[in-house]
Parts: structure tokens; sequence; C-alpha cells
């Protein structure tokens, strides 16, 4: 089985705009990695595992994936060869990739997974991810007031709240000014962009032809 090549797909307003994935992590030492946090104060960009721990208990985009493909191969593939594919499909294509995948073969299925992600996001909480990374702006360690995340959910929104920051969130679909994200008069502003939308923006997109309907 091969597979189209997604390492330097995502999900953005403008598709010529190619970010490649890293396929093995630079491992460096928690010494090395904390230097490192404290010389260059990078911004924090959150992914889908900051809302996986409870109170939050949103499934990841590879949980999601991995399910998705099992649906399709379930009682038509043999178990061992099934655990193959899944793992394959599951760490090459992102989540949005894959349901591209299936509007190709006309089964738009963004519609009915994006209700159900927008009715359950109002009763989750922020995870012990979302407090931690409240803190590392609570504690001054980025230089820039602004932090990224490709989740959809409110939790980072919720988390800083409860912290005290005033919160200003922008997604895919919005114009953003040139103050966005840099340093104000106010030391507990936060800039929270989603570059995949998020439900308080209301621009949520999770596929190509999902956000053509947009």
């Amino acid at each position: 089985m091969r597979l189209q090549e997604k390492t330097r797909w995502i999900l953005m307003r403008q598709p010529e705009l190619k970010i490649e994935r890293t396929s093995l992590p630079n491992l460096v030492s928690l010494d090395e990695a904390t230097d490192w946090i404290g010389k260059n104060k990078p911004i924090l960009w959150a992914g889908s595992i900051a809302s996986v721990p409870e109170p939050s208990g949103l499934p990841s985009g590879y949980a999601i994936t991995e399910s998705l493909v099992r649906l399709i191969l379930r009682g038509s593939t043999p178990p061992e060869q099934e655990d193959e594919i899944v793992g394959l499909v599951a760490k090459e294509w992102p989540l949005e990739a894959l349901f591209d995948e299936f509007e190709l073969l006309g089964f738009d299925i963004s519609e009915s997974f994006l209700k159900f992600f927008s009715e359950i996001n109002e009763s989750v909480a922020p995870s012990p991810l979302h407090r931690a990374i409240v803190n590392y702006y609570k504690q001054g360690r980025s230089a820039l007031p602004l932090c990224i995340t490709t989740n959809w959910d409110t939790l980072l929104e919720v988390a800083f709240r409860d912290a005290g920051f005033t919160v200003i969130s922008a997604g895919c679909d919005q114009p953003i000014n040139d103050e966005f994200g840099k340093p104000t008069a106010e030391s507990n502003t936060i800039f929270i962009y989603h570059p995949h939308g998020s439900f308080a923006t209301n621009d949520v997109v999770c596929s190509f032809q999902q956000q053509q309907k947009q």
C-alpha cells in the first residue's frame, strides 16, 4: 500500500505555505532544553495532546485518525494487517488530510464531526497541560504574549481567563492587525491564535471542502 506524501501538508488560509513536519525529533537533555528556553524565551504551540488529559478528556488527532481507519477496515482486513495499516496512516497523515481523502470519495464527515466537538466544547474544563501553559506565560518565560494552538476548542482561553488574563483570540478567517501578539501596556494580556480556526472565533475548518463552504 503506497500512501501519498503528507508530511508537508497543513491546513491554512494560505495553501501555498507549507510547514515541514519533522519525522524525528531533536532529543536534548532537560538541562539543555531549560537553558535554551531561558535564552530564547519561545512562544508555545499547543497541539491536540493539550486537551487529552482529564478533565478535558478530548481525543487527540492521532486517536481520531486511528478510529476512522479502523472503522473502514473492520471485518475486511486481518487484525495484524489492520494494525500495520493503521500505524502507517496515523503516523503519516494529519487528521485534516484524512478528511480531505474522505471528501474525494464523496463522504463529507466534517460537519457531523464539528457538531460533536462544538457540543462538548462547553462542557469540558482545562487540563493540567493548559494550566502549565498558562504558568509558562505567567512567569514571563515567553518573549511575546502570544500562544498558538491548532486546537478548535476554547480551553486555553478558559485557562488564561481563570488565571486573570485578558484574552484576545483570532482565527484563520480573520484579519490580524500589526499589534496582535505584541507586548501591551498590560502584562496580563495574552493573544491566542488558532491557525485552524476555533469555536471562539467561529471559523473552524477541518478539511478543504468544509473550508470552501465558509
